[in-house]
């Protein structure tokens, strides 16, 4: 498991380091590998994708983890890609689901389970401001 905060001190999600939601959740993936100690042996090993709804434009992508894997350079080979559910709770059910498919057989390797988002806040203007 990996999480990636990038902020406004950091030149996120404009600045020096521009960055998308996809490359945010690859490097929260090759690290969260890295830290398992099996690193690429696992990547080959995942069957499933799955990505919680992003905050992206929706003309972005229909298959937001078949862009998760081209962004990761292919190192998911033939994976099938998972992408419904809805804000909240839908990482829950990928989990739920995921679940039921290694415990039913369906599933024999690994599945991921990522998520990105790039966003930047303003802050309010003050009480009363026009």
């Amino acid at each position: 498991m990996s999480r990636i905060v990038r902020g406004p001190a950091q030149g996120y999600p404009r600045g020096k380091q521009p960055t998308t939601w996809v490359k945010l959740a690859a490097e929260a993936v090759r690290e969260a590998a890295a830290d398992s100690g099996a690193g690429d042996a696992l990547m080959a090993r995942v069957e499933a994708i799955g990505i919680p709804i992003t905050n992206t434009q929706p003309a972005s992508t229909n298959n937001p983890p078949w862009l998760l894997s081209h962004e990761l350079g292919g190192a998911i080979p033939d994976s099938a890609a998972h992408y419904y559910g809805g804000a909240g709770s839908s990482g829950q059910h990928y989990c739920n689901d995921f679940a039921r498919q290694i415990v039913t057989g369906q599933l024999t390797g690994a599945a991921l389970l990522a998520h990105g988002e790039c966003v930047s806040a303003r802050p309010l203007p003050p009480l009363g401001a026009a």
